[in-house]
C-alpha cells in the first residue's frame, strides 16, 4: 500500500464534506498594504541590516528581505541619490 493512497481516495458524498456555511458579515481576508520607504529610511535600514542581519531588518522594519537584499545592493546609487 502506498503512502500516497489517501490522495485517490475521494468522497462525493455530501454528508461526509466537512463544509463550513458561508457568513453573510465575514470580512474577506486583508490584502497586505504596500509601504513607499524614502531613500533615507532604506539606507537606514540598509545600515542596520549591515550591523544587525537582514532577517533582523525585515522583522524590525516590516520589510521583505527580498527589498533589503535589493537596497543592499543599490546602496551606492541610494546615496548617491541621497545627496
Amino acid at each position: 500500500m502506498s503512502d500516497y493512497n489517501f490522495y485517490l481516495t475521494s468522497s462525493d458524498s455530501e454528508e461526509e464534506q466537512d463544509v463550513e456555511p458561508e457568513k453573510e458579515d465575514q470580512e474577506p481576508p486583508k490584502k497586505m498594504s504596500r509601504t513607499s520607504f524614502t531613500v533615507g529610511q532604506k539606507l537606514e535600514i540598509v545600515k542596520y541590516a549591515r550591523n544587525v542581519s537582514k532577517h533582523a531588518a525585515s522583522k524590525k522594519f516590516h520589510v521583505h528581505r527580498y527589498s533589503i537584499r535589493n537596497w543592499t545592493e543599490d546602496e551606492e546609487k541610494l546615496k548617491a541619490l541621497n545627496e
